[in-house]
């Protein structure tokens, strides 16, 4: 998470804290509204509601709370509608982050691009970033299948290359069976995806052997470590499936990966 929504995060939270705050004074406020006379010695208060109206009920030294709790409503009714705006463009921002693929440097021709230094790195300069620091050795045993995807690497399994190739195909960077530290735990999720337009990185899981009861309950403790991470599906996890009688549905996977495609693949 990079440190502006975490810096916008922050902010909601203050601002709803306050919101409530508000909310209360308004709820549990007396009826109706101030309204503040004056002589030439002091203010004078006079509550007006439904069944004081037009100029008020005087409110008189011994009910100074009341005067104190009506203007107290009153502001807090000002303070909500502007704590409203904010708390709305604060959503509204951290639903649609910023899109380094919408830098209008990838809108001006390759010429004009060599004359121009982008304020910020090029997309291709962070999958390289992070490509390189996601290098590591494959765990894969001698044993195991001997499965080469178009981009070089060994997999497990022939949906597993599919999956891969896709990748490749898209141009989507990923790393296979890299590690990924959960608790006092390593995992090798099946693919690493580099989620280059918010800068993340999510998981995806191919579940391949949902016949088998002890399968599907080892996958499902999985979920549950992604879970205990705050990764869920929706929000860095991605699940595909296959089974003995129903093999990988390809359409599925090109609508999962679709989001993480960048422009020049489309």
């Amino acid at each position: 998470m990079d440190s502006l929504t975490e810096m916008l995060i922050k902010e909601k939270k203050r601002l709803a804290k306050l919101h409530r705050l508000a909310c209360n004074d308004i709820e549990h406020g007396p009826e109706g509204h101030l309204r503040i006379g004056s002589t030439s010695k002091k203010e004078q208060y006079y509550q007006v509601s439904d069944i004081y109206p037009d100029n008020g009920k005087y409110i008189n030294k011994q009910e100074l709370s009341l005067a104190q709790q009506l203007a107290q409503k009153e502001y807090a009714i000002l303070f909500s509608k502007l704590l409203n705006r904010r708390l709305k463009l604060i959503t509204q921002l951290l639903s649609t982050p910023f899109d380094d693929s919408q830098d209008p440097y990838y809108t001006l021709s390759a010429k004009r691009r060599k004359l121009v230094t982008p304020y910020l790195p090029s997309m291709d300069e962070r999958i390289r970033i992070w490509l390189e620091s996601h290098e590591y050795e494959s765990i894969l045993q001698d044993t195991d299948p001997e499965i080469y995807t178009n981009n070089g690497e060994r997999v497990r399994s022939k949906s597993e290359k599919i999956i891969a190739d896709k990748l490749f195909e898209l141009g989507i960077p990923y790393r296979y069976e890299y590690p990924l530290h959960v608790d006092n735990a390593i995992i090798h999720p099946d693919f690493t995806i580099y989620d280059v337009k918010n800068d993340a990185e999510v998981y995806l899981e191919h579940l391949g052997m949902l016949d088998s009861p002890e399968y599907l309950t080892n996958a499902l403790r999985r979920i549950d470590l992604y879970a205990s991470q705050g990764i869920t599906l929706g929000h860095g996890l991605l699940l595909s499936f296959e089974s003995g009688s129903k093999p990988l549905n390809t359409r599925y996977l090109s609508a999962l990966l679709a989001p993480y495609i960048l422009p020049k693949h489309r």
